[in-house]
């Protein structure tokens, strides 16, 4: 079974509202999106489950440098209407560069 459109939205909101936490540094909203088991892997590493994903992001996000805009481009999903996978190019936009990273999200 192939995921349905409605459900395709509800991903793509969700990478958003991720995206959007990330933009402004909020850990626990960003936290909130993800499974106890969740995974975030790019270049700066791979961080698995909830606690590693806490201890983790602020470090990420410094080294972005100040007022980043996080954006989701070229997403793919796939899935069985159980489960799914999210694969997308991570745009970061900052004052001081724009980075380009490989995200993925359970």
């Amino acid at each position: 079974m192939t995921l349905r459109g409605e459900d395709r939205l509800a991903i793509l909101d969700l990478a958003a509202r991720v995206n959007e936490a990330a933009s402004r540094r909020d850990v626990e909203a960003y936290l909130s999106y993800f499974t106890k088991d969740g995974v975030l892997e790019g270049d700066m590493g791979t961080l698995s489950g909830q606690e590693a994903l806490r201890k983790g992001l602020m470090p990420i996000w410094e080294r972005e440098g100040r007022a980043t805009l996080h954006l989701a481009l070229n997403i793919l999903m796939d899935g069985d209407g159980e489960e799914a996978e999210l694969f997308y190019r991570l745009l970061i936009r900052s004052e001081e560069h724009t980075s380009e990273l490989q995200s993925h999200h359970d």
